[in-house]
């Protein structure tokens, strides 16, 4: 039998069948999804630039509803590719016989909780956007809060709407060029530009010195340390270096790392990992870091979220300098 999802979590859900997702190579004449892990996401973001642009050039001139524009397309369409080519957008592929909204897009998505595949509303989404801003008003405030793998700066411009400090100062830090093109391209039409400055960063050889002097600092990762294979041993040490006061938050798929048996998903969710050689080691090292004395963890709560991947589940991990 297949991995099941249902209404509920836990063992005593109601459960269908689901098998797993597909990662192999697609012919010639197929299009394949860009999963992650399986193309380079300066094309990824180039697209999405390209889209912004096009928005742009048609008379669009606030951040807000260009970035509304970004998130209704990625509701819809997916950026598909064939080899050699780059990608484009393409409808979300929606089940036969499955339900749907009178928009078109699926009624139900499956996703990981606890360890278990669950389904849920597609509109359902974990806020990540009010949890930062909750844990701005708990440990802050703040002089600076820094997202590093940004990307296109998401969080960071939803977590301004959210967060009612007008004081702090947002710093993204983004691997790929056409990230950071399009970061500042938003940035640029933002309200509160001024208060936004993105730049280059790598995990591999982590900077902090774009936060300035800053006395306090919240870092925060979503989604972006997952690809780094094995970060450097002293990875938490230089976090916390970044300025007197430093709070680290991360929204991580690292649970498996913790408990390879919380459940059937997190026990696929191990195998995924490996496959891709993905992140192994970002909880050895906090853990690590912590027996250095360098930080102090105040929470982890694994699996937390509700993923739209149910193989690459969400945890928390929450730490302060010492």
């Amino acid at each position: 039998m297949g991995i099941g999802f249902g209404f509920e979590c836990g063992d005593d859900a109601a459960i269908v069948d689901a098998p797993r997702r597909e990662t192999r190579p697609m012919p010639e004449n197929e299009e394949a999804p860009l999963v992650s892990g399986g193309f380079d996401y300066s094309d990824a973001w180039a697209a999405r630039l390209e889209l912004v642009r096009e928005k742009i050039a048609a008379g669009e001139t606030e951040a807000r509803y260009l970035l509304a524009a970004l998130e209704r397309q990625e509701r819809f369409f997916l950026l598909w590719t064939k080899p050699g080519m780059p990608p484009a957008w393409g409808p979300r592929p929606v089940e036969p016989d499955a339900e749907t909204w009178p928009s078109g897009n699926g009624i139900w998505q499956a996703t990981s909780l606890r360890g278990n595949l669950a389904r849920v509303p597609s509109y359902a989404e974990f806020r990540i956007d009010l949890l930062l801003s909750d844990l701005a008003a708990t440990y802050g405030p703040f002089d600076v809060i820094a997202e590093l793998g940004c990307g296109y700066g998401r969080n960071l411009f939803k977590l301004y709407d959210a967060n009612p400090d007008r004081q702090v100062r947002y710093v993204g830090g983004e691997y790929m060029a056409s990230g950071i093109e399009l970061a500042k391209e938003i940035a640029s039409r933002h309200e509160a530009g001024a208060r936004f400055n993105f730049c280059h960063f790598d995990h591999m050889q982590p900077d902090l010195s774009p936060i300035g002097q800053a006395q306090r600092a919240m870092i925060v990762t979503v989604h972006s340390i997952e690809q780094i294979h094995r970060l450097p041993r002293d990875y938490f040490h230089r976090l916390a270096q970044a300025a007197p006061e430093v709070i680290g938050v991360h929204v991580e798929p690292f649970g498996h790392q913790v408990d390879p048996a919380l459940g059937p998903m997190t026990r696929e969710q191990v195998k995924f990992a490996a496959e891709r050689r993905w992140n192994s080691n970002m909880h050895n090292l906090a853990r690590r870091a912590e027996a250095d004395g360098a930080i102090a963890i105040d929470q982890i709560s694994l699996d937390c979220f509700m993923p739209r991947d149910p193989f690459n589940a969400s945890s928390l991990l929450v730490w302060h300098r010492r």
